[in-house]
């Protein structure tokens, strides 16, 4: 399987950046950044990182970079986008987690549209556990992960 680690920047500082890239690089067969908009210093920067960078032409919005992302990595051969906030930070591990947790799912004979992460958010010092969401006829249901 081939992993594309996909970044959206709007207004990035680069340390977060530089620590972001440092720990997926080696996780993933890609970086992509999406650059919704990046001072020059960012984009010098981002020249010397080597990953790919997709210029949106402004802030197209998070629903436009990630489309753009996922029709690069189908014409690159690439099978699953692991997405990421630009002040994020990878675990070891993170990207093979999430596939064994998907193919762990697969092999249950689970259709699954996607796996995703519990996070810590260092600004409120709180761990969080978002919720998928799944249209059942006009309701959407909240469906939060057991573990």
């Amino acid at each position: 399987m081939k992993f594309a680690a996909v970044i959206v920047i709007y207004r990035p500082k680069i340390k977060d950046l530089a620590a972001l890239i440092e720990s997926i690089r080696e996780q993933v067969d890609a970086v992509y950044i999406m650059n919704n908009g990046a001072s020059g210093e960012v984009e010098r920067f981002l020249e010397a990182q080597g990953v790919q960078v997709f210029d949106m032409q402004g802030n197209r919005g998070i629903a436009m970079a990630l489309n753009t992302a996922a029709a690069q990595a189908k014409k690159s051969g690439l099978d699953f986008l692991v997405t990421f906030d630009q002040d994020s930070v990878a675990q070891p591990g993170h990207v093979q987690g999430l596939y064994q947790c998907w193919k762990e799912k697969q092999n249950q004979g689970i259709a699954v549209g996607g796996v995703g992460p519990g996070f810590y958010d260092t600004r409120s010092g709180q761990d969080f556990q978002y919720p998928f969401y799944r249209g059942r006829g006009l309701r959407v249901e909240k469906i939060y992960p057991s573990d």
